[in-house]
């Protein structure tokens, strides 16, 4: 019987129960509620059972220990609660289990020892505890074991060296106890091998020739040291490697197969040249946090600005440019209705990628005065004009555009202790002209460099939200192993990870769903994601206590009743390497999907540069309602200091050069219009 994907709510009905001949019952993607009974033990002929992608909640019923014909049972992605029945250990002709994201805690019971015919055990997402038992390396049949996301201890048991047959290992987040590779030797049938944030220590091993099927290895956040093995490069069907966060040092291998395209090397020790193939197409790699020598000759394959994601980030260290960042992530330049300008984050980032953006600008907290000329009335200006001498009242002041009027009094108090994290005042006495500013650039330049705010759109496109503030954009096309640093070395993104399943990933999200609990739900609707790892830099920033503001909505994940609500997508919030938020959960947050929320978080930054860090520990679903839809996801960064800035903000100067001149211009003439 199949009553799959249905979106049937309400309980199961206690005539299924009866029907004691069925062989297969496929209840998934549905809404259904409440226990699940004792009766579905009255199912003697069952042999194949799935309950998954639904929110069934309760203990489960150790009734299911009757059913010793089964060789398939799903359990995944409901709200169950208690420990697994040691009953279930009964079911000897057991081949496939699923119960990732089901709610269940504790132990795995000692009665699985029994359970020798498992070829399949996705266990993520659950709250087991204790050691992975060492039966686990009994169940000899097994080609896929999924264990992430719980809170087992390690080490890693030796005994599983004996799963010779595995094709996928998937163990993540164990605490306490160190392991090594050992274990790993005789798995050469292994495609995917995910041993991610273990605590496994030591060198990696030379001897990975012999694992000639692996397409994807992910060893990071770990304590690996030593160096890369030249043959752990030259698998001819290694496609991702993932190596970040561990202690690795040396330099780079002088040569990889052609298949391996997305490697992440990020936070390591590694130091040297480049190899040559740093400039083959198509190739995706994350080399920040390094001691490399980025200037040479294949330093041009490079995204630009990769030498200030080297150690100590060293661009404008110790001599300071900015303070200030705000970032769209995922999305355009906007403006918000707070007026803090966010920039675009819209690069095409991949599993392991960079990327670096421009400053904003206002003439806010000045002295300038006089009316206002003719083209100010021009369509798309936006300028914030707040805290000057203007005479309002004019006809060119009645105009639609955000152009901010108000607190214009001469005798407001400009003294720095009353003006707080507002603008330093650059006191220039000027009067706009009748005509555009082209002759007074060097005035309107500095004027402009004078931000409030860094606001980056996370994942899209420069937008002005409806305070007037402009949010950068964050839309880049970013990679599994990917970064980008902005052309001014204001601000960087780096993404790591590889969606499960996922042939084609974005790591970008939309959506033009209704959001509420926000003025501004253009800045909200898209959104920077990512399958592990994801980090953004303010780069060259004045020393300092910052206040940090994080914008997040869930708009992949539907509202009930739907079996499209029953995602669940949760990560981790750090600032400055300090975990800030465990298992951040958008949606509990907020109280609801395509609901908007914010967080903020005093920060100091004493080292010119400030990190946001949200990382994945395998906790949440992995695909409700879609593959991929899991790990960090935010929609806006900003970062506004809590002092009186006392460095210029400007963009070097040298981003200009005489054979761009035109471009020059227009972009001048693009900031003045903001």
């Amino acid at each position: 019987m199949q009553v799959y994907e249905l979106d049937v709510v309400g309980v199961i009905p206690d005539e299924l129960w009866n029907l004691t001949s069925l062989v297969s019952l496929d209840l998934r993607k549905n809404y259904l509620t409440g226990p699940l009974s004792a009766s579905v033990g009255n199912l003697a002929s069952m042999q194949y059972l799935s309950f998954g992608t639904n929110l069934l909640s309760g203990k489960l019923s150790k009734e299911l220990g009757k059913l010793t014909d089964l060789r398939s049972l799903s359990l995944s992605s409901n709200n169950f609660s208690g420990p697994l029945p040691s009953e279930l250990g009964s079911l000897t002709k057991l081949e496939q289990i699923y119960f990732s994201s089901s709610g269940l805690s504790g132990p795995i019971p000692s009665t699985f020892a029994n359970l020798q015919n498992l070829a399949t055990v996705w266990a993520s997402d659950n709250d087991l505890t204790g050691r992975i038992p060492d039966f686990v390396g009994s169940w000899s049949k097994l080609n896929d074991l999924r264990l992430q996301g719980n809170s087992f201890e390690g080490p890693i048991p030796m005994t599983l060296s004996n799963l010779t047959l595995l094709t996928t290992l998937r163990i993540s987040d164990l605490s306490n106890g160190s392991s090594t590779l050992e274990f790993i030797k005789e798995m050469k049938s292994l495609t995917v091998l995910i041993l991610r944030n273990n605590n496994i220590s030591g060198s990696i091993p030379a001897d990975f020739g012999g694992f000639r099927n692996l397409a994807q290895i992910d060893l990071s956040f770990n304590n690996f040291n030593g160096r890369i093995p030249n043959s752990l490069f030259s698998l001819s069907s290694l496609s991702f490697l993932f190596l970040g966060n561990n202690k690795l040092s040396g330099t780079l291998p002088s040569q990889k197969s052609a298949s391996l395209t997305n490697i992440d090397l990020s936070y390591n020790d590694l130091s040297g040249t480049l190899p040559s193939w740093i400039s083959e197409p198509n190739i995706q790699i994350n080399l920040a946090v390094n001691n490399f020598t980025i200037e040479g000759s294949n330093s041009r394959f490079l995204p630009s600005g990769l030498n200030c994601l080297q150690r100590g980030f060293p661009c404008n260290r110790d001599s300071p440019r900015y303070y200030n960042f705000s970032i769209k992530c995922g999305g355009t330049q906007v403006m918000s209705s707070d007026r803090i300008l966010y920039e675009r984050d819209d690069e095409t980032l991949g599993p392991a990628t960079y990327y670096v953006n421009p400053a904003n600008r206002d003439l806010s907290y000045n002295d300038l005065s006089g009316t206002f000329p003719s083209w100010l009335s021009e369509p798309n200006i936006q300028l914030n004009l707040a805290v000057n001498n203007f005479t309002i009242g004019r006809s060119n002041s009645r105009r639609s555009n955000p152009v901010q009027f108000c607190s214009n009094a001469p005798n407001v108090n400009r003294e720095p202790g009353e003006l707080k994290s507002r603008n330093q005042p650059r006191h220039l006495a000027k009067r706009f002209t009748n005509e555009k500013p082209y002759m007074v650039l060097k005035v309107a330049i500095a004027l402009f460099s004078w931000d409030s705010k860094f606001s980056i759109n996370c994942g899209g496109p420069q937008i002005t939200t409806s305070d007037g503030i402009v949010y950068e954009r964050d839309n880049e096309t970013l990679g599994p192993a990917t970064n980008y640093v902005t052309a001014t070395k204001r601000w960087a993104v780096s993404n790591v990870g590889r969606y499960a399943g996922s042939t084609n990933p974005q790591y970008k999200f939309s959506s033009t769903s209704t959001i509420t609990n926000t003025l501004d739900p253009e800045l909200i609707q898209t959104t920077r994601i990512s399958a592990g790892s994801l980090r953004y830099y303010g780069l060259g920033l004045q020393n300092g206590n910052y206040t940090v503001k994080l914008q997040f909505a869930e708009i992949a994940v539907l509202n009930p009743p739907t079996w499209r609500s029953l995602g669940k997508r949760i990560f981790d919030i750090y600032i400055q390497g300090n975990l800030i938020f465990k298992e951040f959960d958008i949606r509990k947050e907020a109280g609801s999907s395509f609901r908007a929320i914010s967080k903020d978080y005093k920060v100091q930054v004493s080292e010119n540069y400030l990190e946001v860090h949200l990382f994945w520990a395998g906790k949440g679903t992995c695909c409700i309602p879609d593959v991929g839809i899991y790990g960090p996801s935010i929609s806006a960064i900003s970062a506004t200091p809590d002092f009186i800035p006392s460095v210029s903000n400007d963009p070097p100067a040298n981003l200009s050069t005489k054979k761009n001149k035109p471009g020059l211009i227009v972009g001048i003439v693009f900031l003045l219009l903001l």
